[in-house]
């Protein structure tokens, strides 16, 4: 069933029926807001090294976005904590590397931070991928989104599900990065507790 089409329409909300493949009753709000919004646009990779902080090796630069480097990777020592009105994330230890900055990674979960800085435009918001190459090795990599606005050296989740363990070295790319430019919206931009986390300068990428 496409995005947005719920069988029978939300509850005491009015509804316009609408034919949809392999959907007899299939319904969208009758007015459901679509003034303003245009169809997603992705940026190219070319721009997207634009958008990022520190140097980019030209390996980095893909058809539909800009790939993240591995920096660090820390394992888990507590719990974390998230409630209505509380927050604690867990509190973790760096793992180190061998002489030749690789990391030898048993089955478990683990925290990277990434070696390259993310700057996200107000007029976009960031989404991140693991690359096939880690899934195809029984690894996962997890990321949250990234507002309009956001500026760091940002985190993500590391699984290695491959009972054999998973050999990683340091500055290897991990993620892709893509860069969604967003339609008429609230100009809203990112001001949370992560903003400016890791930053080594209060620059923008267009002035290196």
């Amino acid at each position: 069933m496409p995005p947005g089409l719920v069988p029978g329409g939300p509850q005491g909300l009015k509804t316009r029926r609408y034919q949809v493949t392999g959907c007899t009753r299939c319904t969208m709000p009758a007015a459901f807001p679509m003034r303003g919004v245009v169809a997603m646009t992705v940026l190219s990779g070319n721009i997207a090294a634009l958008l990022l902080g520190g140097v980019v090796e030209e390996g980095q630069v893909q058809p539909a976005g800009i790939d993240l480097r591995v920096g660090e990777i820390h394992a888990f020592t507590g719990e974390g904590v998230l409630g209505v009105s509380e927050r604690r994330v867990a509190e973790t230890r760096p793992v180190e590397t061998n002489e030749e900055g690789w990391w030898r990674l048993s089955p478990g979960v683990y925290k990277i931070v990434f070696l390259d800085e993310v700057w996200v435009p107000s007029s976009a918001v960031g989404l991140c991928f693991p690359r096939s190459s880690l899934l195809r090795s029984g690894v996962f990599l997890g990321c949250a989104v990234w507002d309009p606005g956001y500026r760091g050296r940002g985190e993500a989740m590391l699984l290695v599900a491959n009972p054999h363990g998973f050999r990683l070295q340091r500055g290897a790319r991990v993620a892709q990065l893509i860069y969604v430019a967003m339609g008429a919206g609230s100009g809203m931009v990112y001001r949370g507790a992560y903003q400016g986390e890791r930053l080594s300068r209060s620059r923008s990428p267009s002035s290196s």
